[in-house]
């Protein structure tokens, strides 16, 4: 939901905080690079939602790809980082819903743990 306050914390860039902006609906490129190869990949299609970083630096950066991105009080999950774009000041989420259903998951709460 737009305007949702959220926290990761990535490999890369430690924890951040966010507010959730805009779904994104049009078609987009993602490029990759490693050490052994580039490509770009393109995604149309699927449901994507550009974070902005709350402390107008970086939300995530390259590395920080999987990691969890919830309510900025930690109740709730929101989704998974995939990608960044504007150098680091948007991070590129899929919303848990999705990752849960394409995957034929559910989260389960209440253990204690």
């Amino acid at each position: 939901m737009p305007g949702l306050s959220v926290k990761k914390f990535g490999r890369t860039y430690g924890l951040t905080n966010g507010i959730v902006e805009v779904y994104i609906s049009t078609l987009m490129s993602l490029p990759y690079k490693n050490r052994h190869f580039s490509s770009t990949g393109w995604f149309t299609n699927v449901n994507v939602w550009a974070i902005k970083s709350a402390q107008d630096e970086y939300f995530a950066l390259p590395g920080d790809s999987g990691s969890l991105v919830v309510t900025d009080d930690g109740s709730g999950t929101v989704g998974l980082s995939f990608g960044t774009a504007n150098n680091g000041a948007y991070g590129l989420i899929i919303p848990m819903s999705t990752v849960l259903n394409e995957l034929g998951l559910t989260l389960v709460g209440g253990h204690g743990i």
